[in-house]
């Protein structure tokens, strides 16, 4: 059997249908096609969606949503990996690899720095240079713990916000988002964030609840168990310690109802550690991916005299391997490509970590990701901004 030939492509309207199909043993897809509202949202998203095809028919797909996302104090544009699959008929084929090495090379030729995603299997994205960074804990903690931590808490139900209330919300969310690198900035137009938290999507399984108060806001779904009732906090965000408290004195006010609250907390929260007996099973790692050192390198703000010189490792995306100069000029990182000798050497997936704030210097280099001096992993290590990575799974995708 000779080698098999397919092209890469958008998928087209007219190939929707070949999609829900793929789909339907893929992800176990029970939606109707024929429902307008599945139709339409899928239609919008095709703008985004390869397909690999072969003998015009559609055998892998793919798609790469260009979000805006806080990374490193600044807001860039990333490469969202997503709705990666294959038909059941087609796999094995080396169609994910091309899909892959295509539209990292794409968003490398657009300036893209980061690619995130939320994989099926850490272990199959990590040998194309994706690694599982840091998106928080999630713990079920019951409701009494609570009481000693919070503050008044004067909240409103708006159901569903008005504009007025969303526009308060992404304010307060903003200045939280800010403090992380990988927060969505909820702000691009590649879907309607707001709505689709607020409210949920179509498949979304039990309804959500909106309340704001004067400086927080809190989304929650309720859901029954054998253990009475858990309180799911879909997302969360305060602009000051008085709008935390609130938020903790108004989950308070469940005791009677529910015996358990569920939250995801960043990993810089201190009451990942006062909660760590309550951790449960966290419900989708997060993965990132340097797409272009470049660009992933540059645009952030630096100390005066800042310089260190990296070598990138990169088995897949060739033209980020080599020999980097980062420097400072004008308060922000600059990066140029060099010919001197490195005094960092790193993988791409470590660098992503060090850059994204999941790994600090000290256990990058106690750790293997990174080899070369300690002054000069300190140094790769400010690019973070000294930030937290940590992505809300509101926004997930």
């Amino acid at each position: 059997m000779g080698a098999r030939t397919f092209e890469i492509r958008g998928v087209r309207e007219e190939e929707l249908d070949e999609l829900f199909e793929l789909r339907q043993v893929a992800y176990l897809d029970t939606s109707d096609p024929s429902d307008p509202s599945i139709r339409a949202h899928h239609s919008a998203m095709l703008r985004y969606r390869d397909g690999v095809f072969e003998g015009g028919k559609l055998r892998s797909t793919a798609c790469w949503l260009p979000f805006e996302l806080h990374i490193g104090g600044r807001v860039v544009e990333i490469a969202g990996l997503a709705s990666v699959a294959t038909a059941i008929e087609a796999r094995r084929r080396g169609y994910v690899e091309a899909l892959l090495h295509h539209g990292l090379k794409r968003a490398h030729e657009r300036g893209i720095g980061w690619s995130l995603e939320y994989p099926f299997d850490t272990r199959y994205y990590h040998r194309y240079g994706w690694d599982t960074v840091a998106n928080g804990v999630f713990v079920k903690v019951p409701v009494e713990r609570f009481r000693a931590l919070g503050g008044v808490a004067e909240f409103e139900r708006v159901c569903p916000p008005d504009d007025a209330a969303i526009a308060r919300m992404q304010e307060i969310y903003s200045r939280s988002a800010r403090a992380y690198n990988f927060t969505h900035t909820r702000e691009d137009a590649v879907r309607p964030a707001w709505k689709a938290l607020t409210e949920g999507m179509f498949w979304s399984a039990e309804p959500r609840y909106t309340f704001l108060g004067e400086e927080a806001y809190v989304v929650l779904t309720i859901a029954r168990g054998e253990a009475g009732q858990t309180v799911r906090v879909e997302d969360w965000a305060y602009e000051s310690v008085e709008g935390r408290r609130a938020i903790f004195g108004f989950l308070a006010g469940f005791a009677g109802q529910a015996p358990w609250i569920e939250l995801q907390l960043p990993t810089d929260d201190p009451l990942v550690w006062e909660w760590a007996g309550f951790m449960c099973p966290h419900p989708d790692p997060l993965h990132a991916r340097i797409v272009d050192v470049e660009a992933a390198c540059r645009g952030v703000s630096v100390g005066g005299g800042f310089e260190v010189v990296v070598e990138v490792r990169d088995d897949f995306c060739e033209w980020n391997r080599g020999v980097w100069r980062i420097f400072e000029r004008g308060g922000v990182s600059c990066v140029e490509p060099w010919a001197g000798a490195p005094e960092v050497v790193v993988d791409v997936r470590g660098l992503a970590r060090l850059l994204g704030g999941s790994a600090s210097a000290s256990a990058a280099s106690r750790m293997g990701l990174a080899t070369g001096g300690e002054p000069a992993i300190t140094a790769l290590a400010e690019l973070s901004a000294g930030r937290a990575s940590y992505m809300s799974l509101a926004d997930y995708f």
